[in-house]
């Protein structure tokens, strides 16, 4: 994960109306600040760069209506016949019955975790409380360099551990195909960084078939585990923030990573058609030098077909500053949370309207440092985001992430390493009562 813009089981139909328009977001330069460029230096993230229906029913109780008479005789010269009639009434009631609403969280919320890497008893044990918790899907680091480490030798321990756990606890994974492997790397220090995209997009491509050959629908993993219940990997994203200069080095190249993602699409269409493939999407990106220029509007007007190929976007509107909350106003709606609705007016007005994953959006609980916020505060925030993206957004934010899954450093400053779930002794923070309770009682 880099440092920037930090199944569901029931069909739901959601209408929007009223989208507010925004004025057309085509390609421009924006030069930020300084102290904005500083901020998004380094390994830290900056941030920046239901419904109820109800059945009227109508029963009818009619209990057949019966006559009955009886002729009685005296002994008297006067013979006396006496009817009797006994009438039963008809009732017709009207009942009401109103069925609970569908609840918009459940199976549309997730967690950005970092279990590839833990052993197998902490992925099992840990995922089965995600899984206890109503979460049915974290987004995992399928690292390149890891899985291939030399060209066409293969190494699957780490993620076949990882899907076996979730297979068994019945929790979905969206996989990042993450950044080059170091003997393909572009680096131009020849010291193969990760971060510099590939010098062949042949073998990226091949890399992401590879990966969706083994743990996508139908996949080689499947038929090796035959014991377990088959939970494919059905969603990948390509790179991670490639808009951002600290995932994408030198810098953010919109062509370079349109080519990038069109050759991993052929690819992983030949082996599963029905993959749905998420790309890195944002409003602007962020140069090492400060200056930001419009990224999907630029994607899309350099490739307007690109919209075609791929399933959705893949965003993280983190806020910045960072102590913000989903509801607030006080920046460039560029640097909100809001501004998902702005990125959605930049699909449409390109003539594209594919769905918006957030897979990333958190806050820190960092000790000291004034772009974090306590606990309290990050479980109202998340409450909030998640009700803001399946409520406000709903019509195209199929998904939200949570970022992260995973145990805080607790130590003072550090801001990347708090924003976890847990404390530093493992226990849970209030956020994850929050997302629960969206999750199985809608509040």
């Amino acid at each position: 994960m880099g440092f920037g813009n930090r199944r569901t089981r029931r069909a739901i139909v959601f209408i929007v109306t009223g989208l507010a328009v925004f004025a057309g977001w085509g390609p421009q330069t924006v030069q930020l600040t300084a102290a904005a460029a500083a901020s998004k230096g380094g390994s830290a993230k900056p941030g920046k760069g239901g419904s109820s229906t109800t059945t009227s029913t109508t029963s009818t109780s009619t209990s057949t209506t019966s006559t009955s008479t009886t002729s009685t005789t005296s002994t008297s010269t006067t013979s006396t016949s006496t009817t009797s009639t006994s009438t039963t009434s008809t009732s017709t009631t009207s009942t009401t019955t109103t069925l609970p609403a569908l609840n918009p969280y459940a199976g549309h919320v997730g967690l950005s975790s970092k279990l590839v890497w833990s052993d197998e008893a902490t992925e099992q044990s840990q995922l089965s409380t995600i899984a206890a918790g109503g979460v049915t899907w974290i987004r995992e680091d399928f690292l390149w360099a890891a899985l291939e480490p030399q060209a066409g030798t293969w190494n699957w321990t780490d993620t076949d551990n990882l899907m076996t756990a979730a297979a068994s606890t019945g929790v979905h994974v969206l996989a990042i195909l993450g950044y080059s492997a170091p003997w393909a790397s572009s680096d131009p220090t020849g010291g193969g960084s990760q971060y510099y995209p590939p010098r062949n997009d042949s073998d990226y491509a091949s890399f992401a078939g590879a990966v969706v050959a083994r743990y996508g629908p139908g996949g080689t993993f499947w038929a090796e585990h035959l014991s377990l219940q088959p939970d494919p990997v059905t969603a990948v994203e390509l790179w991670n923030e490639a808009y951002g200069y600290w995932d994408w080095l030198p810098n953010p190249d919109p062509a370079a990573y349109d080519r990038l993602v069109r050759a991993a699409v052929s690819s992983i269409r030949a082996v599963v058609p029905s993959e749905k493939i998420l790309a890195s999407g944002t409003l602007n990106d962020v140069h090492s030098d400060g200056t930001s220029v419009g990224w999907i509007s630029t994607l899309l007007a350099d490739d307007p077909g690109l919209g075609s190929v791929i399933d959705a976007w893949a965003i993280h509107p983190y806020p910045d500053p960072n102590n913000l909350g989903p509801y607030d106003t006080s920046e460039d709606v560029q640097w909100e949370y809001g501004r998902v609705a702005t990125i959605r007016q930049a699909e449409l007005n390109a003539g594209v309207s594919l769905p918006l994953w957030i897979t990333e959006v958190g806050w820190s609980t960092a000790p000291g440092a004034s772009s974090a916020v306590d606990e309290t505060t990050q479980a109202q925030y998340t409450h909030d985001a998640i009700y803001r993206a399946r409520n406000d957004w709903a019509g195209y934010v199929p998904m939200i992430f949570i970022y992260d899954w995973e145990r805080s450093t607790g130590t003072t400053g550090d801001v990347e390493g708090n924003y976890g779930l847990m404390r530093s002794d493992g226990s849970l923070k209030p956020a994850w009562s929050s997302i629960v309770g969206l999750i199985k009682n809608g509040t």
